[in-house]
């Protein structure tokens, strides 16, 4: 291999190695991503558990009320309810969500792995020419 090649196979080398450098800052990034999804799921069961228990305590109310009151508790009820169902459907759009972010981060993380296998095939074919002279 002449030197020629050897320029080549050291941009080549360098341009891998800025590669694995922005591979990673997106790695990062998709991870700080998914803990944000994380804390936001978890705050959205949260909401639903508290919207369920609200659901429960309306509902036993429901024998003891006048009939006005009653009325005005049904409203309400429905109005929890639908909050909790609206609740709900957020919850199964962010799980969807960070299932998405995990294929994300894995598909990432395989592209840093090929990245890595190219560099170190590309030490190697250096050091080899290196070796020679």
């Amino acid at each position: 291999m002449n030197h020629s090649q050897q320029r080549t196979l050291q941009r080549l080398l360098a341009l891998r190695q800025r590669q694995e450098r922005r591979l990673r800052q997106q790695l990062g990034q998709l991870r700080r991503e998914q803990q944000q999804q994380e804390q936001q799921l978890e705050n959205g069961r949260r909401r639903h558990q508290q919207l369920c228990q609200q659901l429960q305590q309306l509902a036993q109310w429901c024998g003891i009320l006048t009939p006005r009151e009653a009325d005005e508790q049904k409203v309400l009820r429905q109005a929890v309810y639908q909050a909790e169902r609206q609740a709900k459907k957020q919850l199964n759009a962010w799980v969807a969500q960070g299932r998405q972010q995990v294929s994300a981060i894995e598909r990432q993380q395989a592209r840093l792995r090929r990245n890595q296998r190219e560099q170190e095939k590309l030490r190697m074919l250096t050091e080899d020419e290196s070796n020679r002279y």
